[in-house]
């Protein structure tokens, strides 16, 4: 299933209506890989943790941690 650009503002959009905001991120960068090599290698970061105002302020040191791939 596609996802246009279209649907990306509109996802935009509605983040910032929301107030909402990105929880700091410790580890790795990325949280999928394709098992590929050399130029067919892709990284991509998959999930986001985000939170509003209420949450900021409930809990002001939350972080997420990227765990290290096993196996």
């Amino acid at each position: 299933l596609a996802f246009t650009q279209h649907e990306a503002i509109d996802f935009v959009q509605c983040i910032n209506n929301c107030a909402l905001s990105e929880v700091v991120v410790i580890g790795s960068k990325y949280t999928w890989w394709n098992n590929r090599i050399e130029e067919d290698y892709t990284l991509k970061r998959l999930d986001r943790v985000l939170v509003n105002n209420v949450f900021q302020e409930a809990f002001p040191s939350t972080i997420v941690h990227h765990l290290i791939r096993q196996g």
